[in-house]
């Protein structure tokens, strides 16, 4: 499976990365991370190179992201980070698979990784 982990913060996306790795090795699924820090990267990677991904961008960046990711690739599972829970709406309605406000919690991406796999239902 591989993941791109997207966002403008270093420091959290190397948390998740950190997070998402942790999770993996404990439930013994292997995983590829592709840690992305612009939306112009994002749309560089491969549709095919991507299961999965947290999209982490500031604001409306990380909507407009996820929609342009969807509108690519009907299969990805996206997981939304944002400050506020202004667009959970709006990504419901791309099938979004899962909404996260931050602050970040390690639950969060484990619940996340759950439902990328399949192992948890909403």
């Amino acid at each position: 499976m591989h993941l791109a982990v997207c966002g403008n913060c270093a420091q959290e996306t190397e948390q998740i990365c950190s997070w998402i790795t942790q999770y993996c090795q404990a439930s013994g699924c292997a995983v590829g991370l592709w840690p992305v820090r612009t939306p112009e990267q994002l749309r560089q990677l491969r549709q095919e190179c991507i299961s999965a991904a947290f999209i982490g961008f500031d604001d409306t960046t990380a909507f407009l992201a996820a929609r342009e990711l969807r509108d690519r690739d009907r299969n990805c599972r996206i997981i939304i980070i944002n400050d506020t829970s202004r667009y959970a709406i709006r990504c419901h309605r791309i099938h979004a698979l899962y909404f996260i406000v931050r602050p970040l919690e390690t639950w969060h991406i484990v619940r996340s990784m759950e439902l990328i796999l399949g192992r948890r239902a909403y």
